[in-house]
């Protein structure tokens, strides 16, 4: 993705679904997204590792890696279809 289709997407999911079941979203910085909430943090960055790929980390606030990194294919990747592939790790820590 290019840096105006990584920005473009990180103003969607922010318009669209900035909190959820108490989970923040947040632009870290150039491709980095976010969800925290508590003392956790899902990282999830399109193209990060791969072209095509979601990468996904899971840290506690000090930096602590609580998942293995994991990546997630996709085809197509809307606001939508980017917060359904990482929903299931948000579920996974309430």
């Amino acid at each position: 993705m290019t840096t105006d289709q990584i920005l473009a997407l990180s103003k969607a999911i922010y318009e669209r679904f900035p909190h959820i079941d108490g989970w923040t979203f947040e632009y870290m910085y150039p491709g980095y997204f976010t969800y925290g909430h508590e003392n956790v943090l899902v990282f999830f960055t399109p193209d990060f590792d791969v072209d095509g790929e979601i990468s996904i980390q899971i840290q506690d606030n000090d930096g602590g890696c609580l998942a293995d990194g994991t990546s997630i294919p996709y085809a197509e990747l809307t606001a939508e279809s980017l917060v359904d592939l990482v929903r299931p790790y948000l579920r996974a820590y309430p």
